[in-house]
C-alpha cells in the first residue's frame, strides 16, 4: 500500500507495535556502556577560578584592601612623584632618563615606607 509507505516507513507494522514504539522510531540510541554517559568538556577548572574571584571581590576584607589599595594609589598621582616633569632647561636623553630613574627610586622609596608604617 503506498499510501501507507511514508518516508520508508511503513505504517501500518508500527501502527501494530503500540504508539510508544512509533514515537521512538528512528530516535533510539544504544544504551550507554555501564550506564555511563558522555559529559561534553565545560572548562571546569576555568569556571570555578571565575567563580571564585566573583565571590572574593565580595568579602569585606577584600573590599577594605581593594579600597586602601585605590587610596595610596591617588596620594602616589596627586603627589606627582612617579615623572620628573618639571625641568628649567632643555635636557639631553641620557640627562632626561637619570631625572625619571631618580623619580622612580625615589617614589618606590616613599611607596614601600608608606605601605609598611601601614601594615
Amino acid at each position: 500500500n503506498p499510501e501507507a509507505d511514508i518516508h520508508g516507513l511503513d505504517l501500518s507494522t508500527l501502527a501494530c507495535r503500540g504508539p510508544i514504539s512509533f514515537a521512538l522510531q528512528g530516535i533510539r540510541k544504544a544504551a550507554p556502556r555501564n550506564g555511563l554517559s558522555q559529559i561534553p568538556f565545560h572548562g571546569f577548572a576555568e569556571a570555578f577560578a571565575n567563580f571564585c574571584f566573583a565571590t572574593l571581590r565580595v568579602r569585606p576584607e577584600v573590599v577594605l584592601a581593594l579600597q586602601a589599595i585605590q587610596s595610596v594609589c591617588q596620594q602616589v598621582v596627586a603627589q606627582e612623584l612617579v615623572f620628573a616633569v618639571d625641568f628649567e632647561r632643555p635636557l639631553r636623553l641620557d640627562e632626561f632618563r637619570q631625572f625619571q630613574r631618580s623619580a622612580t627610586n625615589s617614589a618606590a622609596l616613599q611607596i614601600k615606607q608608606v605601605w609598611t608604617a601601614a601594615l
